[in-house]
């Protein structure tokens, strides 16, 4: 695994469902790049991710190469016009628009949710990230709310001299099965008006694909494909 691969698996993710949240998603370098991006899109309330660096798990009873990276999203949301903001933090607003602790809480069981389809991390009780807590962002006369959440992921770092290994297959959910479908079977869109049908082995624990999730699908001449499950 690598640091790269896992965060484009990551943006991959998240992107289709915060689009769906009618958010945006981002990736910066750092907190400083995070919050100066917030001005691209002020009126909307995005989720930046930013690694955070990492510790080596070369010592006690991690070894083999293990590290522990650190990856904080900053949730954002515009403060709005209203007369009394600060009601925006807990309760939902006039136009059904969802309140700031929600779409913070949102975020938090997305990442929790998620299964990494690889040997290579360690996930403990099924989970590859570890939640570690929020914290508020404060920038004198911002026009908008910031937290920040922080994850850490363990992995087993892949040789860096050759190029990076395919994306991980991320899984969320508690399954999808295709109508008239059985266990194991999997429909992909391998292009802008082409599907797949394949049938395969669902990763550890559980009994069917899920629909938004992406599948390294081996075709015929042996070239593995990242493919994104659709539902028909």
């Amino acid at each position: 695994m690598t640091l790269s691969a896992l965060l484009i698996a990551l943006e991959d993710t998240l992107q289709p469902l915060m689009a769906d949240a009618g958010g945006v998603l981002a990736v910066a370098d750092t907190e400083y790049d995070a919050l100066e991006s917030l001005t691209q899109a002020a009126d909307r309330w995005r989720v930046v991710m930013v690694p955070g660096g990492n510790d080596s798990m070369e010592s006690g009873d991690d070894v083999g190469g293990y590290v522990s990276d650190q990856i904080h999203f900053y949730v954002t949301a515009p403060l709005g016009l209203a007369a009394n903001p600060s009601k925006g933090l807990h309760r939902s607003k006039p136009n059904a628009t969802p309140s700031f602790l929600a779409r913070l809480e949102w975020l938090m069981r997305e990442v929790r949710g998620l299964t990494v389809d690889d040997e290579s991390l360690d996930q403990e009780c099924g989970r590859a990230f570890r939640f570690g807590g929020w914290d508020w962002v404060r920038v004198e006369g911002m026009p908008w709310r910031a937290a920040r959440v922080r994850f850490t992921v363990r992995y087993v770092l892949t040789d860096t001299d050759g190029p990076d290994p395919l994306p991980p297959i991320m899984l969320r959910g508690v399954g999808y099965l295709p109508p008239g479908g059985a266990p194991g079977q999997v429909i992909v869109k391998t292009g802008p008006g082409d599907f797949e049908v394949a049938w395969g082995t669902p990763a550890e624990g559980l009994a069917m694909a899920v629909v938004g999730n992406y599948l390294h699908i081996t075709d015929g001449d042996g070239v593995t494909k990242r493919v994104r499950m659709v539902e028909l």
